[in-house]
């Protein structure tokens, strides 16, 4: 298992990538711009354009695709279909199949995203303790792959090749569908940690039109169609009036945006001008024990809410079909709930529960913002699962 020091850019064993030796100058102004949308929505396209734009400004720009990075079949985990009963309870033979395969590669797929995470972090410490030489000083951390680094490299080393004198910002572009909120918060909690500038730009294409514009892609660049319906389905797209961290988002959708180069512009700048500020904690040991405390509430108000979001859920079930299609809507109703309690425990904040909401007795009241929150989400999740 990695431990803190062996991610620790202090501690990692050197492989220099070599650049020009400069005058050191830290770079103070970072910005992290996570682009969001569904595969062919235009976001590669989209960085193509932007790097141009911005070559001869202040303004430096680095783009992780990470499509070029992880392989593509870890793109989406697999479906498994499931056995449950009219309750919506799992059978144990599935339960034991999901934790042997489903569970195994979706650990895989996190640890990969998780090390191109680890690699960036790098990358941006050395900027802002070395500026542009720090290029010349970055090396592969001990616990991020071989397949990993070597994707991640000539990244780095483009952004060195596109380095004018004078350009003193940076921002780094990346380019990932990003479909659910949590991956798109991990990179606002590397900006919190580093003080960096944040923002995100989100490409609103339907899974109709990306299918399209996926066909006119090369034949080894296209995605599976059924890949594109998968994500569509699953797509978290911003949500600024609900979500205080993802309202610096720029929406480009199907219509074009005549005044893009400017409104890019005034983002990065207010990115800039606006970093992410650490939180201020209290004392750790009473901070660790109001975490339990508040993580035990959560989950338990929660299951308590869709425990009665999946009754009222099947008592309508029950009244507008029967056999195989209420055998199917048991099953919907049950992996909706266990989506949302998977995403509850990992991180309530990036699913979208606001840290001011009153959570004890909430499943009490209807009315409350958590209750209305889950219950919403319950539906949302399982309209997304086929009938």
């Amino acid at each position: 298992m990695a431990t803190a020091d062996s991610m620790n850019p202090a501690s990692v064993s050197f492989s220099s990538v070599s650049c020009k030796n400069v005058h050191i100058k830290p770079i103070k102004r970072i910005a992290l711009c996570v682009l969001c949308g569904l595969p062919a929505s235009g976001k590669t396209t989209f960085c193509a354009e932007i790097l141009k734009h911005f070559h001869n400004q202040q303004t430096v720009l680095c783009c992780v695709e990470y499509d070029k990075i992880i392989p593509q079949h870890w793109a989406t985990s697999r479906d498994i279909p499931l056995d449950l009963d009219l309750d919506g309870n799992l059978n144990s033979d599935d339960v034991q199949f999901v934790e042997q395969n489903e569970l195994e590669d979706n650990k895989s797929w996190k640890s990969l995203r998780h090390q191109v995470l680890v690699v960036i972090e790098v990358l941006i410490q050395n900027l802002q303790n070395l500026g542009r030489n720090g290029l010349a000083n970055i090396s592969q951390p001990e616990r991020v792959s071989s397949d990993i680094w070597k994707g991640v490299l000539p990244r780095i080393l483009s952004l060195d090749s596109c380095w004018q004198d004078g350009q003193d910002q940076v921002v780094i572009l990346i380019d990932d569908n990003m479909y659910f909120r949590s991956m798109r918060y991990e990179y606002l909690k590397l900006a919190r940690k580093r003080n960096l500038g944040f923002c995100q730009v989100y490409f609103n294409v339907c899974a109709e039109e990306a299918i399209e514009r996926n066909k006119s892609r090369i034949e080894v660049q296209q995605v599976p169609e059924t890949v594109i319906l998968e994500m569509a389905a699953k797509l978290e797209a911003p949500d600024g009036k609900n979500v205080a961290w993802e309202r610096p988002t720029l929406v480009i959708d199907t219509r074009g945006n005549s005044d893009l180069y400017q409104n890019i512009s005034d983002l990065f700048t207010s990115s800039f001008s606006n970093p992410v500020q650490p939180q201020l904690f209290q004392d750790e040991e009473e901070l660790c024990r109001n975490r339990i405390q508040c993580s035990r509430n959560l989950l338990h108000q929660g299951d308590i809410i869709l425990r009665k979001s999946v009754a009222a859920y099947m008592t309508q079930s029950k009244k507008i079909c029967s056999g195989r299609n209420l055998h199917i809507r048991a099953k919907n109703a049950q992996r909706a709930k266990e989506t949302i309690l998977t995403r509850l425990r990992e991180d309530p904040l990036s699913f979208g529960v606001c840290d001011d909401w009153t959570i004890l007795l909430s499943s009490m009241d209807p009315s409350s913002d958590y209750y209305k929150f889950i219950s919403d989400a319950f539906l949302k999740e399982v309209s997304k699962l086929p009938t």
